[in-house]
């Protein structure tokens, strides 16, 4: 997805060499998917994006996920948020300030991969909500210098793979379990993602896994929060089948 939508906004003049020039940058917000299998190892798949344009702050992105077998088959879809931020501070810029009507992406007949748009995901398990006092967090991890990206925080990609370690950390009681062969894949089927504030160099990151949702009754949230602070840096929800 991520090389994909780099790529598209580079072949429609709003891609990295464009927004360098400009001292801006691209920033992921939210991001959501939706699968009906997973490709394996060995695997040819195609993946299609395209631009919704621009609504107030946000740009959309959506994609489409299909197998390279012979029946070119789909097997997922995704919709994104991105802004466009100024590199020094990454501050939020207004699309029709930073970039020209002609490079604006407008697009209002593209169509949505979904009936709905990323949701906002809200806390269920910070300090203030915890079960019990002194609740510990399931998993720790430290932004490391293969963490980094070049904006010079946490890529956006890491905290799925942190999420997935805190899942087999919280259902299945440690990392540890995967020495077992009787220890299953967890097959994601759905994620929902927000990224609030960013993880630089350093931080230090407190994953709580929420295990009790209503919804459904393979759906977990996690919530990563920078030790220091207590503040949430991101919220998913992820659903295994």
């Amino acid at each position: 997805m991520q090389e994909s939508a780099y790529r598209h906004a580079e072949q429609i003049g709003i891609g990295t060499r464009l927004l360098d020039a400009l001292d801006l940058s691209w920033m992921l917000s939210r991001t959501s998917v939706r699968l009906e299998s997973l490709p394996h190892w060995g695997d040819q798949i195609w993946i299609r994006t395209w631009s919704r344009g621009a609504r107030r702050l946000l740009f959309e992105r959506d994609y489409e996920f299909i197998s390279g077998d012979p029946d070119n088959r789909p097997f997922g879809r995704a919709t994104s948020e991105w802004l466009v931020v100024r590199r020094d501070n990454h501050r939020p810029q207004r699309p029709e300030i930073v970039l020209t009507a002609a490079q604006l992406p407008v697009h209002p007949e593209a169509p949505a991969v979904f009936d709905f748009p990323s949701p906002k995901i809200e806390s269920q398990i910070g300090p203030a909500n915890q079960d019990t006092p002194g609740r510990k967090p399931d998993l720790l991890k430290y932004a490391d210098f293969s963490e980094i990206d070049r904006n010079r925080h946490v890529n956006n990609t890491r905290y799925i793979a942190w999420c997935m370690d805190a899942a087999y950390a919280a259902l299945f009681g440690g990392l540890q379990s995967l020495t077992d062969p009787g220890t299953r894949a967890l097959e994601l089927r759905a994620l929902d993602i927000n990224y609030l504030s960013e993880i630089r160099p350093g931080d230090r990151v407190q994953l709580f896994v929420d295990r009790k949702h209503p919804d459904s009754p393979g759906t977990i949230i996690v919530e990563g929060l920078k030790s220091e602070l207590l503040t949430a840096s991101f919220r998913a929800r992820m659903q295994f089948e």
